[in-house]
């Protein structure tokens, strides 16, 4: 999902993934929440600084609508109208005017102020919907595996990135771990580490995303995690 958050992680499984009970569950944060947090600026926990007002879009006239039955037509219209697949353009809020629903006031600076650092851990997002996640998994009768997130070794990125985001993303993104930790330790949960040495080097395609191959060697990592968490459940027997 197009620059999803933990709040997208929570809503999801409380609607959809719930009902699949699952015997396992793999949390895997993007890094948006960091994202939103250190680089955008008048944060709020529910991200709404972040993302775009719900546009409900408008229905085509009549005479369009009896032209679309034709294929040929449809497919010229809609690439020419619509263009391709929705991207982040129309999702995150690139104006980065606040929002006129901004009721959290504790920072509101752009990220090369260091305002963001002050925002007590109770009141970040990423720890709130992580928490709430992983509360709501459990009571489930759930297990829970945490992977944190890991941005792109910067020997592995053929762009150039400005070096004082690289900074504070990097911070942020350390932040996070010490809260998934944090949260594991307290809820006795498994942590499994994504070091950089998971992935090739040629693997990685942007900041923080890999290829298909990136995502097979991501899967060979986390196995055995997954295997030990589903072989200790007592449903399950070794063959």
């Amino acid at each position: 999902l197009s620059c999803a958050t933990t709040a997208e992680s929570l809503t999801q499984y409380h609607f959809k993934y719930r009902h699949f009970k699952p015997d396992l569950v793999i949390i895997n944060p993007g890094g948006n929440d960091t994202w939103t947090l250190v680089l955008f600026p008048n944060y709020q926990p529910d991200f709404s600084h972040f993302r775009t007002s719900l546009q409900i879009p408008r229905p085509a006239p009549r005479a369009t609508r009896y032209l679309l039955q034709s294929r040929l037509f449809a497919l010229g219209f809609i690439s020419l109208v619509y263009g391709n697949a929705p991207e982040a353009g129309g999702i995150v809020n690139a104006s980065r005017v606040p929002t006129v629903t901004r009721w959290y006031d504790k920072t509101n600076h752009p990220y090369q102020r260091t305002s963001w650092r002050d925002i007590p851990p109770d009141e970040i997002g990423f720890k709130c919907n992580l928490e709430a996640l992983c509360d709501m998994i459990q009571n489930n009768h759930s297990k829970v595996l945490l992977v944190p997130f890991r941005l792109t070794p910067l020997r592995c990125t053929k762009n150039s990135y400005d070096r004082t985001a690289v900074e504070q993303l990097t911070e942020g993104v350390a932040l996070e771990h010490r809260i998934i930790y944090d949260i594991a330790k307290q809820k006795n949960i498994t942590v499994a580490p994504f070091p950089a040495s998971a992935i090739s080097d040629g693997n990685w395609i942007d900041a923080c995303h890999t290829n298909s191959q990136g995502y097979r060697e991501k899967a060979s990592h986390l196995e055995p995690y997954v295997s030990e968490l589903l072989w200790s459940q007592k449903r399950y027997s070794k063959l």
